[in-house]
């Protein structure tokens, strides 16, 4: 009846804790498919949406049903209404700025720190060009009422595990790279290659997002490949960076800075604390003595 009642510290402290609190039964379904009203003839697929999965991630309804616990397509129209305060449907979902959005929040869950270390240092502000089919990856509206009851998990819609794989054998990726063009103060940069690799695939396979959303395996060398074509053998990072830090292109560092951006950037976002100091990375060049 007043307001320390529950935001007082010390009555939270008071109040017992749920373990395993009974999921708020409203009719809800375990999973559905996502598609706008009055949409038949729409050639844009439908969204697999595991709501059962969102309940059990998120501490309550109103993370996504922020006004009542009404349908989203009520408020949110094609092109926008009064109950909806003229956000329209297409925004309602899509907004990137927004928590309440599936990109939105998604596009948030990226600051993980799991996840920060390769999503941190990417382009920010649009979804991937290759999203769209990602998450409208279900049935045409227009069959929906013929076939909806054959789905009823998101597993359905994940690829089969041999095409995601990686394209070459996890054997061929060198366990290190010795980093040395920049060598003149310090000794060359043994980089060990496969342990990183290994160590950011686990991130991956422990997210249901990630693995989901992630789709091919080969996508774990984007996260410091960032612009070249998946392969066993990408291009040196100098053929890129080369020249050095030019401003009429700020967006693309010199060598010294692309490698200092992109491995203690990766670390810093990942809250790895080492290495602390510049030997900790490349011993220093013993002074040679001169005559």
């Amino acid at each position: 009846m007043n307001c320390a009642g529950c935001h007082d510290a010390e009555q939270q402290r008071q109040i017992e804790v749920v373990e395993d609190p009974p999921r708020y039964e409203r009719n809800q379904p375990d999973f559905t498919l996502l598609r706008a009203n009055n949409l038949d003839s729409s050639r844009v697929s439908t969204v697999p949406f595991p709501h059962r999965e969102h309940e059990d991630n998120n501490t309550t309804c109103r993370i996504c049903h922020h006004r009542d616990m009404a349908p989203c397509t009520e408020c949110h129209t094609l092109t926008g209404s009064t109950d909806g305060e003229g956000v329209s449907l297409q925004r309602a979902m899509h907004a990137m700025d927004s928590d309440r959005s599936c990109i939105g929040c998604h596009d948030h869950q990226k600051a993980d720190t799991a996840c920060a270390g390769c999503h941190a240092l990417m382009e920010q502000g649009k979804p991937s060009e290759h999203g769209c089919v990602t998450c409208h990856s279900g049935p045409p509206p227009r069959t929906i009422e013929a076939v909806e009851d054959r789905y009823t998990s998101l597993d359905q819609f994940r690829p089969i595990s041999r095409n995601t794989r990686l394209s070459f054998a996890a054997s061929d990726i060198p366990d290190s790279v010795t980093v040395g063009i920049l060598s003149d103060k310090y000794e060359p940069v043994v980089f060990p290659h496969r342990q990183i690799v290994q160590r950011l695939m686990e991130y991956i396979s422990d997210s249901r997002i990630a693995t989901f959303f992630h789709g091919h395996e080969d996508v774990v060398c984007q996260g410091c490949h960032h612009h070249s074509p998946i392969g066993l053998e990408p291009p040196l990072c100098e053929s890129c960076h080369g020249e050095p830090f030019n401003e009429s292109e700020p967006f693309k560092p010199g060598l010294f800075g692309a490698y200092h951006r992109q491995c203690l950037g990766c670390h810093q976002s990942m809250h790895i604390d080492e290495p602390s100091t510049c030997e900790g990375c490349h011993a220093e060049k013993p002074v040679q003595e001169s005559g």
